[in-house]
């Protein structure tokens, strides 16, 4: 295939105008500007006909030798002698096109691109081996043939332009699920006690961390060995390849690389309760950690007495809610005493909106402050420490159990910190929830005397005026609704 450019003799002397030109020292005044180089009216790209219903096989092209087709160049006309013009390109699953750009070449009349250079660049939109659909813009501008490193921006971009392609196969697959398994030799393995992994709705090229939640009782808390096992090998037989055991980074036993195949076996798992480990199969890593069924939350609201504090509760040792009442400064605690496993953090939070929202890193030793006195509801992320304090300002009653329906929250008085009242006009028929700052990003529901984030809604106990109080201070939160 013939490249496109225009051949032309070395060019001496010309004045040049480029965006990537070095600026000379102490410049001269410049009162009438040189005209760009090359005037973009003078080039248009186009989609590829063929592009609509074509998929391009990455790895066929690069084991063809052949480039990738992106566009067809539909004029271009008064390219500077000497100059021709190149392309640069970016991809994006959607319209925003902000990652890096990647190098095109222009052949015979098209834009395009060699395999393994867009490979890498759909790796930013998606690392899952499967077919994708990405959005094209391309960044044209003109090099000098004699001095390649000199180059002019053309002010225009093309595109975009769908392309739908298949990847490179993965270097190593990731399975869906992986399981734990445990034994107190290293050599006997079985089912029984196996952990299967959690994962998170992304794919797991996307996303290749998968979670064990294993519990210990006291009696079962002697050493125990442990190896992860893709789920291909838990269903068939359990000796077989790949596994992958653990190599500690730290005297604490508390991460590491995962090592395939090893027949060294390392011991970690030795205490009672809740152990919480989490792998990457990108990066064949793993972080340890006991599970904290609760953190506790001293601070000058208490006196800084975690027993009298309240607390922030978890399903899966790893996302932490709930209510406080908070004054002045707190911090985090897994228990009631000061033994150095208290957390607060290293940078001020920040606060900002209406309702009041601090965010912050809660991977420090220093006091988090709230920026006002009240009651917030606190999500915390224990393996990022990703922290988020949201101010309740008011607390009601919302469904069509209630005269204001489902469109217009009943409100209810703080009538003590985190305990909330009102006498409420309840009709015969429909339901009704708790929710705060008359939106539904917070809401309780479900039993009244084990309300749940998002639970189910509360039937109306009949037609009549109720004092309904919300009780937050403790866990279980309930609400009680008396007739009056």
């Amino acid at each position: 295939m013939k490249k496109l450019f225009i051949f032309a003799a070395a060019v001496m002397g010309l004045g040049l105008v480029s965006c990537d030109q070095v600026d000379l020292p102490n410049p001269p005044a410049q009162s009438n500007p040189q005209e760009a180089l090359f005037d973009k009216s003078d080039l248009e790209v186009v989609a590829d006909p063929a592009a609509a219903d074509a998929v391009y096989n990455l790895t066929d092209y690069q084991n063809e030798g052949m480039l990738v087709p992106l566009a067809d160049i539909a004029k271009m006309d008064n390219v500077p002698s000497g100059f021709e013009v190149m392309f640069s390109g970016k991809v994006s699953g959607g319209l925003d096109f902000s990652g890096a750009e990647f190098a095109c070449e222009v052949v015979d009349g098209k834009v395009m691109v060699k395999p393994d250079v867009f490979n890498g660049a759909l790796r930013t939109v998606s690392k899952n081996p499967v077919d994708l659909t990405v959005n094209v813009q391309l960044y044209p501008y003109i090099v000098s043939v004699a001095n390649p490193t000199f180059t002019a921006k053309v002010e225009t971009v093309f595109g975009p332009f769908a392309i739908n392609a298949t990847p490179f196969a993965p270097t190593a697959v990731i399975e869906e699920a992986y399981y734990l398994l445990l034994s107190t030799d290293g050599s006997t393995w079985t089912a029984q006690n196996a952990v299967k992994s959690t994962h998170s709705s992304s794919n797991v090229y996307d996303d290749p961390e998968f979670t064990f939640i294993y519990s210990a009782e006291a009696s079962d808390a002697a050493p125990m060995y442990w190896k992860i096992v893709p789920e291909s090998v838990f269903s068939s037989d359990l000796n077989a390849q790949p596994w992958y055991t653990p190599v500690f980074a730290d005297s604490f036993l508390s991460n590491g690389t995962l090592e395939a195949n090893s027949t060294e076996m390392g011991q970690n798992i030795s205490v009672s309760g809740a152990q919480v480990m989490t792998i990457n199969m990108e990066t064949l890593s793993f972080q340890y950690q006991v599970g904290f069924p609760q953190l506790y939350t001293p601070g000058e609201s208490n006196g800084w007495n975690a027993s009298a504090s309240q607390i922030l509760t978890t399903q899966n040792y790893t996302d932490y809610t709930g209510y406080l009442y908070l004054t002045g400064d707190f911090k985090f605690n897994p228990d009631t005493g000061w033994d150095g496993r208290d957390f607060g953090c290293n940078n001020p939070f920040e606060y900002a909106g209406s309702p009041l929202v601090g965010e912050g890193i809660a991977d420090g030793g220093n006091n988090i402050n709230v920026a006002q006195a009240g009651v917030y509801f606190v999500t915390l992320n224990y393996p990022t420490r990703a922290t988020v304090l949201t101010m309740i300002d008011t607390y009601g009653l919302i469904g069509d159990a209630t005269e204001g329906g489902w469109d217009n929250s009943t409100p209810l008085t703080m009538t003590s910190p985190l305990v909330y009242s009102a006498d409420v006009k309840l009709k015969g028929s429909g339901e009704f929830k708790f929710r705060a700052n008359n939106g539904w990003d917070i809401n309780l529901g479900g039993n009244l005397s084990v309300l749940t984030a998002g639970g189910d809604n509360i039937a109306t106990p009949g037609e009549g005026t109720y004092t309904v109080t919300l009780d937050l201070s403790q866990v279980p939160y309930s609400a009680t609704v008396v007739k009056k």
